[in-house]
This record gives C-alpha cells, structure tokens and sequence, in this order.
C-alpha cells in the first residue's frame, strides 16, 4: 500500500528525483522544469485516476472478491482506499503545482 504514503512524500519533497541537469541552471529556471514535469505527470495521472475510478466503481456495484485464495476476502474496500490515496496525491500536485507558481512570482510559498 506504497502509494497511501506518495501525498505526503511530495509534500516534504521526500521523493527521489534526478536533479543532475536541473541543479546546474538558475533557480527560476528549475521552477519552471518542475512546474512542466509537473504539468504532464499529473495530467497523465488524472487519465489513469478516471479508468480507476471505473473500476473501482464496477468493484462496488458487483462487491468484487478475491478468487485466488479459499475465503474469498473482500477487494472492494481496497480498491476504495487505492482510489482515495491517489486522489489525495493529485491534490497534492496541484498544491505544489500552486506553490511552484506563488515561487515563480516572487510570493511566500
């Protein structure tokens, strides 16, 4: 269940980034890379939240159980709190997409 922990990782800016290339260039300029990475990662990630939600939907309305094991534990409530957890990590993003631009105009972030 790594991905309950991705908002908070991205709100202490824990996550492991490759910053060879960006750390060389002037601050204004590594905000707007991250701003663009930013911008594709999460607009990509919005596709794959609404397939997951569809499924996630289908999971509740068939009360989907697990078929692989002898007591056939509930999936529904899983897929439940995956769906949350990335709902709060898009929420996240947009919130250090927004502090990105409040750095970009010279605001407190």
């Amino acid at each position: 269940m790594y991905v309950m922990g991705l908002a908070w990782v991205l709100r202490d800016e824990g996550n492991v980034r490759v910053d060879i290339i960006s750390t060389r260039f002037p601050a204004k300029v590594q905000i707007y890379i991250n701003l663009i990475l930013t911008i594709l990662l999460f607009f990509l990630w919005l596709f794959f939240f609404q397939d997951f939600f569809g499924t996630h939907h289908h999971s509740w309305r068939i009360l989907e159980k697990a078929s692989y094991t002898v007591w056939y534990p509930a999936i529904y409530p899983l897929r439940t709190l995956v769906c949350l957890a990335i709902l709060l990590w898009l929420l996240q993003g947009f919130a250090t997409f927004y502090r990105n631009i409040q750095k970009l105009k010279g605001e407190k972030a």
